[in-house]
């Protein structure tokens, strides 16, 4: 190997973690900035219920601000999703404003995971 080339395999090794943090930042902040913009597009309300014993366990544990993280992380899919698919479609975002999407999660035995999906009926409204 010449003197060049090991000070360019040099140069480039010592600056490749540099870089890297430099795209990692400015992904980070494209997503924040992504983030921040499908807020302004759409607000969500979410309300969440659950039987006693899921706030119970959580406060027992400690978590409680876990189920919160959950919630958040669920509700922001969700809007970037239908963002999304408005954005494909050529929809404007405010098609979703009062519209609503149940969510029901119930807990069952290892490997009996059922899914339904259900819309609601018209009622003759177009």
């Amino acid at each position: 190997m010449t003197t060049k080339s090991m000070q360019m395999s040099r140069s480039s090794h010592t600056d490749s973690p540099a870089n890297h943090k430099k795209i990692t930042e400015a992904e980070e902040e494209q997503k924040r900035e992504r983030l921040e913009d499908d807020k302004n597009r759409l607000d969500i309300d979410c309300r969440v219920f659950a039987d006693d014993i899921i706030p119970y366990l959580l406060d027992k544990a400690g978590l409680r601000g876990e189920l919160a993280m959950i919630i958040e992380t669920a509700t922001g899919a969700v809007r970037r999703i239908l963002l999304h698919a408005a954005d494909r479609t050529g929809w404007k975002s405010d098609a979703f404003i009062n519209a609503f999407l149940e969510l029901h999660i119930r807990f069952a035995e290892p490997n009996s995971i059922n899914i339904t999906i259900k819309q609601e009926e018209d009622n003759g409204k177009n």
